[in-house]
């Protein structure tokens, strides 16, 4: 587990975390939690508790992966592809507010795979590129998907 605590608490995730031995969980609570790693991989749950801004293309492996803030790129538009045979929980908007000015923030393009479900209570998943959602989708609000190509199965 990883806590910082304060207002204006920030972790950065700078590399690979568990490649060449998967950690058995991680839990990330900050303000802001910056995820410049490319690969993140646990054997079980990842959840992330605070704003994540992706500072490079990142995937992320696990069971029960929840990202519970908005998740936006860094002014760069990053991909973000989640590989998860639990259930993915998207708790707040992803891919920015979709304000002029902001478009930086989108996500290049967003995967799940097959496995498991995904959940998207955020209002909104916002993209420049494809959204592929290959596994099972719910809404738990009312929800904007705004990208070239939304793929649902």
């Amino acid at each position: 587990m990883i806590n910082a605590s304060g207002a204006t608490s920030n972790v950065v995730l700078g590399g690979s975390v568990g490649g060449t031995a998967p950690l058995s969980s991680l839990a990330v609570t900050a303000s802001a939690i910056d995820l410049n790693a490319g690969a993140i991989t646990t054997t079980t749950s990842q959840t992330y508790t605070g704003a994540v801004t992706l500072g490079a293309d990142t995937t992320l492996s696990g069971v029960a992966i929840t990202l519970g803030s908005t998740v936006k790129s860094d002014g760069t538009n990053r991909s973000l592809a989640i590989n998860d045979s639990g259930t993915t929980t998207l708790t707040g908007a992803v891919g920015g507010t979709g304000l002029v000015g902001a478009e930086g923030e989108r996500l290049a393009d967003l995967t799940t795979d097959a496995v498991g479900t995904t959940a998207i209570n955020g209002g909104s998943v916002r993209s420049v590129g494809a959204q592929t959602f290959a596994d099972a989708v719910t809404l738990g609000m009312g929800t904007t998907l705004a990208g070239s190509t939304i793929t649902t199965q």
